[in-house]
């Protein structure tokens, strides 16, 4: 992301009312439906085996809509060992629980798509995307943004410097403004830049933007219990999300960062980011797949 980014994000105050509208979906489905201790039958032990892959997906958008000081943290049952489901099991799963749909449609995105788009997830230096500067440079202290500025293609019309850092390529300004922005969402029994942190923050970007609202507008479930996505909501998602990401094209098929202010950064296809997130889409699905034997 480029330094500048910060003055396009935070002058959309009317990210506040879409927060606001985005607060009844979350109360009323995922963060009812999913927010539950209590572990009775095979579907709430499926649901308490994404709970703990999700729990801090769920945490974030709860909490960007009631920016409460007093929201608890969930605490879920652990679920170990785990064994697959069968298969005649499995197909009503979705269709029983929609708000799931909707979570593996956010997760998928995140990693198939922002992640993806901004170089993180799949890196020549082969390691975590949680620890990456700008240019595969790392990090190794969670401790805080790295806050070191990096320079790519110096002397060239392509040069970019920034301090991006983590899966989501964070600015420090970026990064401190979230912080002040939102204070009361971040897990605080793990260092600041913590990869669950560093979720969080690409959460309340994407909601800001409302790229969030345009995807789960889209999610749906199919008549074989797949999760389904809209392509047009999910291009619309990407749209209007280019001021955060660079490599995101906008409605006219370029990025916001192509010219030489912000060093020429081209945005990826829509077709590579939509492929993307299908594989991203369907590797989450195979979570449905494990169940609790106790």
């Amino acid at each position: 992301m480029s330094r500048k980014q910060l003055r396009v994000v935070f002058v959309r105050r009317r990210a506040r009312l879409t927060i606001a509208r985005l607060g009844h979906l979350i109360l009323a489905g995922l963060a009812i439906a999913l927010l539950q201790t209590a572990l009775v039958s095979p579907d709430d032990a499926i649901l308490s085996a994404l709970q703990q892959g999700t729990n801090h997906y769920l945490l974030a958008l709860q909490q960007i809509a009631t920016l409460s000081s007093d929201l608890i943290q969930p605490k879920f049952t652990a679920i170990d060992p785990l064994k697959p489901k069968p298969d005649e099991e499995l197909q009503p799963f979705l269709k029983k629980h929609p708000e799931v749909a909707q979570l593996l449609a956010i997760k998928a995105f995140l990693w198939g798509v922002i992640y993806h788009g901004e170089g993180t997830a799949s890196n020549q230096a082969g390691v975590s995307p949680y620890r990456l500067l700008l240019g595969e440079h790392t990090f190794d202290d969670f401790k805080d943004h790295p806050r070191q500025i990096i320079t790519v293609n110096p002397g060239t019309t392509r040069e970019v410097s920034s301090d991006a850092a983590g899966a989501c390529q964070f600015t420090s300004t970026i990064w401190d403004a979230l912080h002040k922005e939102y204070p009361h969402v971040w897990y605080t029994d793990v260092p600041a830049f913590h990869p669950k942190n560093q979720d969080i923050g690409c959460l309340l970007l994407f909601a800001e933007v409302g790229g969030y609202q345009e995807l789960v507008a889209g999610v749906s479930v199919n008549n074989t219990g797949e999760v389904d996505v809209n392509v047009n909501k999910f291009m619309a998602a990407v749209a209007i999300s280019c001021p955060i990401w660079a490599s995101f094209p906008c409605e006219n098929g370029i990025g916001a960062y192509a010219t030489q202010e912000y060093g020429n950064q081209q945005a990826k296809p829509i077709e590579d980011l939509w492929r993307s997130f299908r594989i991203a889409l369907d590797a989450e699905q195979s979570l449905l797949s494990l169940r609790s034997i106790s």
